[in-house]
């Protein structure tokens, strides 16, 4: 299958792709340097994202919060 798309729709495509990478990583960038313990959580109840501080309040690793439900932390 071969998809032929236009070459200003490809460079707008690759333009939002780029603008949502840097987003994303100035809300990391929040994330990690913010004074406050912030957690996300997803329309299911997982978490998506976490600041380190946030886990450390816990005693958890970001690593062992990723993904997980807040309602089974033993916290």
């Amino acid at each position: 299958m071969v998809t032929i798309m236009p070459i200003e729709s490809v460079l707008h495509s690759q333009s939002r792709d780029e603008n949502i990478q840097h987003e994303l990583e100035k809300a990391r960038v929040f994330l990690n340097n913010s004074s406050d313990g912030v957690c996300i959580i997803d329309e299911s109840g997982k978490v998506v994202e976490l600041s380190k501080l946030f886990g450390e309040m816990l005693g958890y690793r970001v690593e062992e919060l990723l993904g997980s439900q807040p309602d089974l932390w033993d916290a």
